[in-house]
């Protein structure tokens, strides 16, 4: 899996198949630009996580819906359970910025345990609706 990506744990998936418009790895939260899947950028609206490498031009197969371990970026990521989560530019989670739509609800504190691992249920934008106030 790619470095700094999103590892699901276990549980109930829904996929869904598209075509990438580049390379995706593995785990790398993914957005919709120009018709196709790409790695999801900050502020872009994260709709899954690649379930598994793809080329550019291929069908991958992405999950919408299950439960998701990440690194929370090293600032702007103190969570506590039911708070909704965010990607930062660097594939890690965060709190959001205004307007940022949410990737999934924080199932865990890790701060509370000195964990850096933030458990999530991934609620994609293709069923979600919360976004930064």
């Amino acid at each position: 899996m790619a470095l700094q990506s999103f590892r699901p744990l276990q549980g109930n998936y829904r996929t869904v198949v598209m075509v990438t418009g580049e390379a995706i790895l593995e785990g790398e939260a993914v957005a919709v630009v120009s018709n196709a899947l790409e790695v999801a950028a900050d502020g872009e609206t994260v709709i899954g996580i690649a379930a598994a490498s793809a080329a550019s031009g291929a069908n991958l197969a992405i999950y919408i819906e299950g439960e998701f371990e990440g690194t929370g970026a090293s600032s702007n990521s103190d969570f506590n359970v039911g708070d909704a989560v965010y990607m930062a530019a660097s594939q890690k989670l965060d709190t959001g910025s205004m307007g940022n739509k949410a990737m999934g609800i924080c199932l865990n504190n890790p701060a509370a345990n000195g964990a850096t691992v933030t458990r999530f249920w991934l609620t994609s934008s293709l069923s979600n609706s919360l976004t930064h106030a």
